[in-house]
């Protein structure tokens, strides 16, 4: 799994697009299936960008279905500064909605993300809504990982 955020297109009708949402912080991922509707997309793009702006910008995005009585998992993506240097994250929480072993599989992780590679993704997410397939990748970006105290 590559170190970030991945959507990709499994397939399309005229109403709604399946993704494979795929998160990964060099020690913890997560993915699962989602469907979006047409122009979902292309809001959550334009929600994006711009980000970050400035030390105190926060920016939520939310895909896919989060009632238990529809198929398909949901995406929730929080973005925003660590710090007041423009170290930026995303805190993203991947609900498969798909139970194993009598759980819902559910993961919660942070990516820590460059702040100059939001535009590239924000670009790809509206090419995707544009052609329907293809992937979009917010490149996550290696930092200094503690584990019980230790480097």
């Amino acid at each position: 799994m590559e170190l970030g955020i991945g959507f990709q297109i499994i397939r399309s009708n005229n109403d709604a697009l399946n993704l494979r949402v795929a998160a990964w912080n060099g020690l913890f991922g997560g993915v699962a299936e989602i469907y979006v509707s047409i122009g979902d997309l292309q809001v959550a793009a334009r929600q994006l960008r711009g980000f970050p702006n400035n030390p105190a910008d926060k920016r939520v995005i939310e895909l896919g279905c989060f009632d238990r009585k529809y198929a398909g998992g949901s995406v929730i993506m929080n973005f925003h500064c660590v710090d007041g240097s423009g170290h930026v994250c995303v805190e993203t929480t991947i609900d498969s909605n798909c139970i194993k072993a009598g759980t819902i599989q559910t993961v919660i992780l942070t990516v820590p993300i460059d702040g100059s590679d939001v535009e590239h993704f924000v670009k790809e997410l509206a090419r995707l809504e544009f052609t329907s397939a293809g992937t979009a990748h917010l490149r996550g970006v290696r930092e200094a990982i503690r584990v019980g105290g230790l480097l």
